[in-house]
């Protein structure tokens, strides 16, 4: 008798041990599926991965990563991790770029050049409006932060290629030396 308890209790603590990953996953699906912080179409940062949200069920997150991976991410992981929703409470998120000009040209001539240039992108927000602040001194130039608002989180990327090509052409029809 003391054998068989002895078995069955084995038994139990491996199955117990075996299935306690796949309980915490489900138990943290059911309690994200109740709360709804985030949905299909969502872009979010999980620890040190950002993705639209392609698939949410009872043990998984899928994410589509810009260079179009697919990551499974476990419930309980999600449900442990702080999560940033790039698509919440609204789309519009603030983008940055920085750039260097010559200790020559006056910041506010290069300040107002900045900001017209990332202003003419038809992807940049109209509002709030362009924000182009002394970042540091750097060696030899100015270091400037363009702070931008968008709207469509997944051409991050292109939004901000599109923009910084703007500025090489306005600094330069400027004669403002990068």
């Amino acid at each position: 008798l003391s054998g068989l308890l002895v078995t069955s209790t084995v038994v139990s603590a491996v199955i117990g041990l075996a299935i306690q990953d796949m309980l915490a996953n489900v138990a943290a699906g059911l309690g994200v599926q109740i709360e709804k912080p985030f949905a299909v179409g969502d872009w979010l940062l999980i620890g040190s991965h950002e993705g639209v949200v392609t698939q949410f069920n009872w043990r998984t997150l899928t994410l589509l990563t810009r260079d179009r991976h697919e990551i499974l991410v476990p419930n309980s992981t999600v449900a442990k991790t702080e999560v940033v929703n790039y698509s919440r409470p609204t789309t519009l998120q603030r983008a940055h770029t920085a750039v260097g000009v010559a200790y020559r040209h006056p910041p506010g001539v290069v300040k107002a050049a900045l900001a017209r240039a990332a202003g003419s992108c038809p992807e940049v927000a109209t509002e709030p409006p362009v924000e182009v602040l002394v970042k540091s001194f750097g060696d030899s130039a100015i270091d400037y932060d363009v702070r931008f608002f968008i709207r469509d989180f997944s051409r991050l990327l292109q939004i901000i290629d599109d923009v910084n090509s703007r500025i090489w052409y306005e600094l330069n029809r400027c004669n403002l030396v990068i």
